[in-house]
């Protein structure tokens, strides 16, 4: 058995590999490097980012910006966010197998069971973004609606006897055939909490969306990263061998981070609505136009230092 996850490992380390050595190759860094792009095309994709106010890549580094990504309030509403939404991401990469398993089903069907969890996770993340995307500049509320679902599958997982098979499933996945009605309910109950990688990617781009300047874009991931590594760290630790099958502290820590990540997106919602608000006083509508704003693109200027900066919410 570990002869196999010894081989498993070392397939999907190498494809990721392969596809981080094309990636470097052939993914541009900004539109005017874009090769598959014509000069026309590159001219609309700088005037989007005109539009946006959030730059092009600069490879100059700028201390005021490092500093003021640093205090920004912005980051670290989000360096903690995503701390929290990455606990569940942690404890649930690492201990789902066993949880399915102390469920009655023996390992090999215990890894057919965790199958359809990238997939439910892939899935979540398309739909959620897609309902950003048409629900204009409401990412925050989307984010904190998102994180809901998993809260309900966390709490049907914990409160619903080991008995109860059926109930059990449907809180790790959302969907997944079964050769009985017990066996569609136990997929359901566990697909449900990979939905965290839905509110996971709609409250990450949050940073891409309202940052601008090269290098503070470049702290302020790097901290986001920050948080991602210690969410995943803390994540296996809120599972302890001794709570089995209950596993009490790794849903109790569970249900208590997709509250806090609701709560956080309500921060981060007053931060830019204020900031929105702040920026909209004594400012000339015409100053706004996206025409005259080809020049802030290659200005490299943060959010901060330009005026009519208009936040997503």
């Amino acid at each position: 058995m570990n002869l196999h996850l010894t081989f498993l490992t070392l397939l999907i380390g190498s494809i990721s590999t392969l596809w981080s050595i094309i990636a470097l190759i052939f993914l541009p860094d900004s539109p005017m490097n874009a090769f598959f792009l014509n000069d026309r095309e590159k001219y609309h994709a700088v005037q989007r980012l005109a539009e946006n106010k959030t730059g092009i890549t600069n490879r100059h580094w700028k201390w005021d910006q490092a500093l003021e990504a640093a205090i920004d309030p912005k980051t670290w509403v989000l360096f903690f966010f995503n701390i929290a939404i990455n606990i569940p991401n942690g404890g649930l990469t690492t201990f789902s197998g066993i949880i399915i398993n102390n469920l009655g089903f023996s390992p090999v069907i215990t890894s057919l069971l965790n199958m359809p969890t990238g997939v439910m996770s892939t899935l979540s993340a398309f739909c959620f973004s897609w309902i950003a995307a048409k629900w204009t500049n409401r990412r925050c509320l989307v984010t904190m609606l998102a994180s809901c679902v998993p809260i309900i599958g966390a709490i049907l997982v914990y409160s619903l006897p080991r008995t109860n098979l059926g109930g059990q499933m449907v809180g790790i996945y959302l969907v997944s055939p079964g050769s009985s009605l017990a066996l569609y309910n136990r997929l359901i109950i566990s697909l449900k909490l990979y939905t965290y990688f839905g509110p996971y990617v709609v409250g990450i781009s949050m940073a891409q969306a309202n940052t601008a300047g090269n290098t503070k874009k470049t702290v302020q991931y790097s901290i986001l990263y920050i948080g991602y590594a210690v969410g995943n760290l803390i994540g296996p630790q809120t599972f302890r061998a001794n709570q089995a099958p209950a596993y009490t502290g790794g849903f109790v820590a569970m249900l208590a981070c997709y509250c806090v990540c609701v709560l956080l997106m309500a921060v981060y919602w007053a931060i830019a609505h204020n900031l929105n608000r702040r920026a909209t006083v004594g400012v000339d509508p015409e100053e706004d136009r996206a025409d005259g704003d080809l020049m802030d693109a290659f200005a490299d200027k943060t959010d901060f230092q330009q005026k009519a900066f208009k936040y997503t919410t």
